[in-house]
């Protein structure tokens, strides 16, 4: 099976730059994982982002031997907080057919109409 490394195709730090500020600017928690659910980077200051990866389909790493974690591709996983109003989501970044890592987004608000 063919794989990609994230940083062989996106600029980490330029990525690293925009998040923080997109996450400043929404108030939200922004990162960025590799296909075995490693942070590549995240925003810093808007709270822990949820392990939502812990839903996600896995292949190797569950036999027991030391084998590194690989996840599949999957349909993106939304958990909402209807105590707090906040919801947070994990969107698969695909390249062809190939999972090359996730974007990861926490502590968002929705609208009422929402919630």
């Amino acid at each position: 099976m063919e794989t990609y490394i994230f940083s062989d195709i996106f600029d980490i730090g330029a990525l690293q730059g925009l998040s923080e500020a997109l996450s400043a600017a929404f108030g939200v928690g922004i990162g960025v994982r590799d296909q075995h659910g490693k942070y590549l980077f995240r925003s810093i200051g808007n709270g822990p982002l949820q392990n939502l990866l812990e839903e996600s389909p896995v292949k190797g790493g569950s036999d027991g031997q030391d084998s590194e974690v690989e996840y599949q591709a999957f349909t993106p996983i939304v958990r909402f907080c209807q105590s707090v109003g906040l919801a947070d989501a994990v969107i698969p970044v695909m390249t062809g057919n190939v999972l090359t890592a996730f974007l990861q987004v926490g502590w968002v608000r929705l609208s009422d109409q929402e919630i």
